[in-house]
């Protein structure tokens, strides 16, 4: 219901660089198609709200590391260094090596981990660990 909904907010509504550092760009890449997914079956108002939800878990995810579990469906392959936490359907899987949080993929809960994890493995093996005050 779009009452629900939080008003349209300034510009596109969306702003990436609120959680930039801790995104790989397959991740920015999740945010930007649910995005415009959602944008194009349903409605831009609806986008926007679940796109600010999905940007509160990131943040949140960078704050309480900690508190996301080891997907079940990684974990059955010997892959236990990854976490996730969910906003309705999405999955947002994440990694924490020391103090820096890297999330690699915002995808579709309902969807088998094993099929998307070409994807995270390609970020992993792309994305630098350097640090966080790379430019």
């Amino acid at each position: 219901m779009a009452a629900s909904a939080p008003s349209a907010p300034q510009s596109d509504g969306w702003h990436l660089c609120e959680v930039r550092n801790p995104l790989t760009e397959g991740a920015e890449q999740d945010f930007e198609a649910i995005h415009d997914y959602i944008s194009e079956f349903d409605c831009v108002v609806n986008a926007n709200y679940v796109l600010d939800q999905l940007m509160n878990v990131a943040q949140g995810v960078t704050r309480f590391p900690e508190r996301g579990g080891c997907p079940k469906d990684l974990a059955s392959l010997g892959i236990k260094e990854y976490r996730q936490t969910f906003f309705k359907p999405y999955r947002v899987v994440y990694r924490v090596a020391g103090s820096k949080v890297t999330i690699y993929l915002i995808a579709d809960g309902r969807r088998e981990m094993q099929s998307v994890l070409g994807a995270i493995q390609s970020d992993v093996d792309s994305y630098s660990l350097a640090p966080a005050g790379r430019g």
